[in-house]
């Protein structure tokens, strides 16, 4: 498959700046752009000094955005179709239902960084650190976790074994992808690769308890598709996607296994 041409990141921050200025009749305090990626596996591990897998998608996402007086986020999208403008009200949570489905990832975001969700999982994995004695959770290991010098919290301790099985997982599906270009790439590598994303979606569901119904469903309707080697969610959680290792010569798509888990349950 050919490379994709490069992304025209710079002229489309000029049309980001200019929608936003159009839609809310001032520039933004900031733009930002994100390159897209997508981690194949290594979730949660960073602020914990620990391994990741990336990898590079021709996407981008680009974010303008200006502070405003008043408790309401006020959102446009330039790929929304008709519901390209909505307004939420930030302590508003069980309202996010009768938002645009485009507008749920962003409120999402925005609320997440309100509420601290995701620092409160850092600060588990610093403290557990600490009581292993460990300058970062990288440093540790099962028998490090097992022989602690201090008791850990329930959630430190979770949070310690996913990011320590989440590191083995890292390295070991770095090694398979090494192997199976020196031989080849065998199918039966991209096996194994699989069973371990699956197993990162789980360790994030069940120990770090970053995902939530719809991506659990997303996931697992792809592990119930043939030709499905593995799935897990990616990013912050709490919403967001899903990636999925598929087999190429069973020429599956996105159409093979639409749902609407909106509610975590629809298929």
């Amino acid at each position: 498959m050919a490379p994709s041409s490069p992304l025209p990141l710079t002229s489309l921050r000029h049309e980001a700046i200019e929608a936003f200025t159009a839609a809310f009749g001032g520039g933004p305090d900031a733009c930002a752009v994100a390159p897209g990626r997508v981690n194949l596996i290594g979730e949660h591990t960073d602020s914990s000094g620990g391994y990741v897998l990336p990898m590079a998608i021709d996407r981008a996402c680009i974010a303008a955005a200006r502070t405003m007086p008043g408790g309401t986020w006020r959102f446009r999208s330039t790929h929304g179709g008709s519901d390209t403008f909505c307004e939420h009200p930030i302590d508003a949570h069980e309202a996010r239902r009768t938002l645009p489905a485009w507008s749920m990832y962003p409120v999402g975001v925005a609320m997440l960084l309100a509420e601290q969700a995701a620092a409160a999982r850092r600060a588990w994995c610093t403290s557990a650190a600490v009581a292993l004695g460990a300058g970062t959770l990288r440093e540790a290991t099962w028998e490090r976790l097992e022989q602690s010098p201090q008791p850990l919290a329930p959630d430190e301790r979770l949070a310690a074994e996913h990011v320590v099985s989440e590191n083995l997982r890292t390295v070991e599906c770095a090694r398979l992808l090494i192997d199976a270009h020196a031989a080849g790439w065998p199918a039966d590598s991209f096996t194994a690769f699989g069973v371990r994303m699956t197993e990162s979606h789980r360790s994030l569901r069940d120990r770090l308890r970053v995902s939530c119904p719809e991506l659990d469903s997303l996931v697992e309707l792809a592990l119930d598709s043939p030709g499905v080697w593995g799935s897990r969610m990616t990013g912050g959680g709490f919403g967001g996607c899903t990636v999925t290792l598929v087999d190429p010569s069973r020429h599956l798509g996105p159409s093979s296994w639409n749902c609407v888990a909106l509610s975590g349950r629809q298929r």
